[in-house]
C-alpha cells in the first residue's frame, strides 16, 4: 500500500496552528512568519526548507518544522525526497533550528550543526552501495533495514533505513531516510532541547 502524499500534506497543516502556539507561549512578543502559500516567495523560502521565520525585536530565526505522529525516540532524516533524483533536506537547508514534532513531544535541535555532523559522518556516500541495493529489493514497497555503524568519534550506533512508497494521483516515488536515536545524537555531542506539548495533544 502506498504512502498518500496528501494525507501527510493535511496533517502538516492540522500541526502548524499548534507549532504557532508553542511558539507564542515560549515567546509571547514574538512575530511569526509562515511559508504555506503558493506564492514566488513563500515558494523560495519552501526550496530552503524554511518553514516559518520566528521575529523577536531585531533578531529572525529561520525554522524547519517537520511531524510525526508518534514519538519514536529518534529523529527521522530524509536523505532522499525522490530517490535517486532528488536530495532530502539535510542538503538544501538553510533553517537555524529544526523542530521536530512527535506526538506530544516537540525536539528543538540546532540545524548547522546537525548537518556538520552528518557532513562529516558522509552517510549518503558510504552508504550509497547498500541503499542502492535495499531499493531494488523493494522497488514497489516500503521497507525498513537496521544498520550498525562506527561514528567518527568511535561511538557504536544502529541506523534504521527506512523506504517509503509515495503515490499522489497517478505519480508514484520512493523517499529514503535515517532514523537516528536521539541518545546517539546526545552522544555525539549534539545538544537539543525536549518539551512536554499541553495535554490536549495527546
Amino acid at each position: 500500500m502506498p504512502h498518500r502524499y496528501n494525507i501527510s500534506s493535511e496533517y502538516e497543516k492540522f500541526w502548524q496552528p499548534i507549532a504557532d502556539e508553542f511558539y507564542t507561549s515560549k515567546y509571547p512578543k514574538c512575530e511569526l512568519k509562515r511559508y504555506n502559500s503558493n506564492s514566488s516567495e513563500d515558494i523560495e523560502f519552501q526550496k530552503k526548507d524554511i518553514d516559518l521565520t520566528l521575529i523577536l525585536e531585531d533578531t529572525s530565526i529561520h525554522i524547519s518544522e517537520k511531524f510525526r505522529k508518534e514519538d519514536y525516540g529518534d529523529l527521522l532524516i530524509k536523505i532522499y525526497s525522490k530517490y535517486p533524483s532528488h536530495q532530502g533536506w539535510m542538503a538544501n537547508s538553510h533553517a537555524d533550528y529544526l523542530a521536530y514534532y512527535a506526538k506530544d513531544i516537540v525536539y528543538i535541535i540546532e540545524k548547522h550543526g546537525l548537518i556538520r555532523w552528518f557532513e562529516e559522518e558522509n552517510f549518503v556516500k558510504n552508504l550509497s552501495a547498500k541503499i542502492e541495493d535495499f531499493h531494488k529489493k523493494h522497488m514497489h514497497s516500503s521497507a525498513r533495514s537496521k544498520i550498525k555503524w562506527v561514528t567518527k568519534s568511535e561511538n557504536k550506533i544502529q541506523i534504521d533505513l527506512i523506504q517509503a512508497f509515495n503515490q499522489s494521483g497517478s505519480d508514484q516515488w520512493h523517499t529514503l531516510s535515517l532514523a537516528i536515536a536521539w541518545n546517539d545524537l546526545k552522544k555525539e555531542g549534539l545538544s537539543f532541547k525536549k518539551y512536554k506539548l499541553s495535554n490536549r495533544l495527546s
